[in-house]
């Protein structure tokens, strides 16, 4: 039919057929002449892009699944991870705070689609030792003294704080400065979020000592850091000592 509708190729069979002879039959390829409209711009033609974009279409290639990641300026709360297949932040978050969350939308053919917004996890209820060990049910010894992840750091201490018992760390302890003459002191990491414990820095000249002594020592706030703080314990250095040895205490109330 001659109009504006193209009907592709058509196979057709002809026969004929007349008294007294034998009957003949031929089989023709009839293309009709409108342009195809298998395309995606009707009455252009299937060109070579629309013929590729519908042979993409049949073969289902953009029905690639999207997949989710972080992107740059990204903040993870603790105690949350991203679900790679679905986008969704899963777990129990440990330190309270505001978050930047920056994440991505992505799939195999390089398309991508970026969401960002603030998360305000609120502070609960602080936990006690014993709730707080119970945010690592794998602590290999949740013993007060042990230290299952070997970085010379009890649990205890871990927790006033605010450490991870499960991952060896050194962060909450500064060097010595002993820059300052007749004093020396210690940085080191307070949490925000304890009870039931007290903590402080104390002394001994020698490590045969019988006992460590708090005697002279001063402690500081220097900077404050969320859930955390850094302070500074300092002990005076006496006429005559060679030598002071300094560690955080920390025990039960």
């Amino acid at each position: 039919v001659d109009n504006a509708v193209s009907d592709g190729s058509r196979s057709v069979t002809i026969t004929a057929t007349a008294d007294g002879y034998n009957t003949g039959t031929v089989q023709l390829t009839v293309t009709d002449d409108e342009p195809s409209f298998d395309g995606v711009t009707p009455g252009k033609g299937n060109n070579a892009v629309n013929s590729g974009f519908v042979a993409n279409l049949r073969a289902g290639t953009f029905g690639q699944g999207n997949l989710y990641r972080t992107g740059a300026g990204h903040q993870m709360p603790p105690g949350l991870t991203l679900d790679a297949a679905t986008g969704l932040l899963n777990g129990t978050p440990t330190q309270a705070g505001t978050y930047n969350i920056f994440l991505e939308s992505y799939n195999a053919l390089g398309e991508t689609a970026t969401q960002s917004f603030v998360l305000t996890i609120a502070g609960g209820a602080t936990p006690t030792f014993s709730e707080w060990l119970g945010n690592y049910p794998g602590l290999a010894d949740p013993a007060p003294d042990a230290d299952p992840d070997g970085d010379r750091l009890a649990n205890i201490v871990e927790y006033f704080m605010g450490l991870n018992p499960t991952n060896g760390s050194t962060a909450g302890v500064m060097p010595v400065d002993a820059g300052v003459s007749g004093e020396i002191s210690v940085k080191y990491r307070r949490s925000k979020s304890t009870q039931g414990v007290l903590g402080g820095m104390k002394w001994k000249n020698a490590l045969t000592d019988a006992s460590w002594s708090a005697d002279g020592v001063t402690d500081e706030f220097v900077s404050d850091h969320g859930n955390y703080e850094m302070r500074r314990a300092t002990a005076p250095i006496l006429p005559g000592e060679q030598q002071k040895f300094l560690r955080l205490e920390v025990q039960f109330q």
